[in-house]
């Protein structure tokens, strides 16, 4: 039935199609991937069209009829695809490298396809059931090896193995090749040390603050009750003493007190939106009349995205600027702001000696150093709340006093156009 012309036209015909839709799968792969297999992909595109281009200008007798150019460009191809592989491992280098790292990744790693069943996995996720995982359901496999939690988060879960028990996060990710989304890879990040450390230290912060809260705070007040009813009751050396004694009795007692303020500040994971006259109402209502009447305020109108205790910050940059001050001159702080269009800077500064660079230097560093160390609680107070309010912190130290700026962003702010 297919003789002759017919025969030949069909059978080139047929055979070009097939060579155009390879064509066109090596284009698409050109274009959805990148790096070194992008260019594995052009090497192989050229490859292949030198060889198509020798047999179509052989068909359409561009060239005479005793000449054949395909031996040709078969032997130019050749010396071009040995290139690809000596300088890109056409083949081999990526798809192996590619391979052995999914394999040698600790973590267990799965390859979900569309239909919602394991089509591949690493070493380290095959071992999480005794049974092949490939054909399963991600689902299936953890309820098989998952054990009751109180965890709170549905992204991390507790998995029993042979080594005990392990917690683990899970991440998952799309796969988007050609035309939309073929699967997810879902990986299973081991976070049994961190939440370990976590709970370590969870429970350290509170034997911490139950021994500041109760026992020392406690015991230190019974001290200083004692060492005052000795200070008044006697004179010379021994009421200087306890006077002394008295004093720093006090001083860590208000340390005591302002660690616990700094575990309350902690504790706040988000920030406000409030105007900074509803922070400077707590300040003014719980600082004490005699240091209040020493501080001017003089500060705008402005809306800060803050800590929800930034009036912490403020009192305690107030009262450390009281408590430092020294000489003739009277005590003398003011509060302004520096405002603009995006942010606000918050100004507190005195009239003072002004305090030591070594006290805010190490607040900079963000640490305390066996050389360089000293900075009281509240000053870390002051450092930990601007921190949590995304803002920043700076000192200038002078003759004329200490200026302490803190600037925060607006969040009325208008974005340039």
């Amino acid at each position: 039935m297919f003789d002759g012309p017919l025969k030949v036209l069909v059978t080139q015909v047929y055979g070009y199609l097939l060579v155009f839709l390879a064509a066109g799968m090596f284009v698409g792969e050109l274009l959805r991937t990148n790096g070194t297999q992008r260019r594995q992909t052009v090497y192989l595109l050229v490859v292949f069209s030198m060889l198509v281009g020798s047999t179509m200008v052989k068909v359409a007798g561009v060239v005479p009829i005793y000449f054949d150019p395909t031996s040709v460009l078969y032997s130019f191809s050749g010396l071009f695809f040995a290139y690809s592989i000596r300088e890109h491992g056409l083949l081999k280098f990526v798809p192996v490298a590619r391979e052995q790292t999914f394999d040698e990744i600790t973590d267990p790693i799965f390859v979900i396809g569309s239909s919602g069943h394991i089509v591949d996995a690493n070493r380290a996720g095959s071992q999480l059931s005794d049974q092949s995982v490939i054909g399963t359901k991600i689902e299936q496999l953890i309820s098989e090896s998952a054990v009751s939690s109180d965890e709170q988060d549905t992204g991390v879960i507790k998995l029993e193995l042979d080594g005990g028990t392990r917690i683990f996060s899970i991440e998952a990710s799309e796969i988007v090749y050609g035309r939309g989304v073929t699967g997810k890879i879902v990986v299973l990040s081991d976070i049994t040390a961190l939440k370990e450390r976590e709970e370590e230290l969870d429970l350290l912060k509170q034997v911490l603050s139950r021994i500041f809260r109760h026992n020392i705070r406690n015991d230190l007040n019974v001290i200083a009750g004692f060492a005052a009813i000795i200070r008044d009751s006697t004179n010379g050396e021994t009421a200087r003493s306890a006077d002394r004694i008295h004093t720093r009795s006090m001083k860590v007692v208000d340390q005591a007190a302002k660690a616990r303020k700094i575990e309350t500040v902690l504790s706040y994971a988000e920030t406000d939106q409030r105007p900074l006259e509803e922070y400077l109402a707590k300040v003014k209502q719980n600082m004490p009349a005699e240091l209040l009447s020493c501080v001017s305020f003089a500060v705008d109108d402005v809306v800060l995205d803050a800590h929800p205790r930034f009036d912490l910050a403020l009192t305690e940059l107030i009262e450390n600027a009281i408590s430092h001050h020294s000489g003739e001159e009277p005590i003398a702080v003011r509060v302004t702001t520096d405002v603009s269009p995006a942010d606000a800077t918050i100004i507190v500064e005195d009239n003072g000696p002004g305090l030591p660079p070594s006290e805010f230097a190490v607040l900079e560093a963000g640490e305390e150093t066996d050389l360089e160390h000293g900075s009281g609680i509240g000053l870390w107070l002051v450092y930990w709340i601007v921190s949590r309010s995304n803002g920043t912190l700076s000192v200038q130290v002078s003759d004329s006093g200490t200026e302490v700026r803190i600037t925060l962003n607006r969040p009325d702010s208008t974005p340039d156009v």
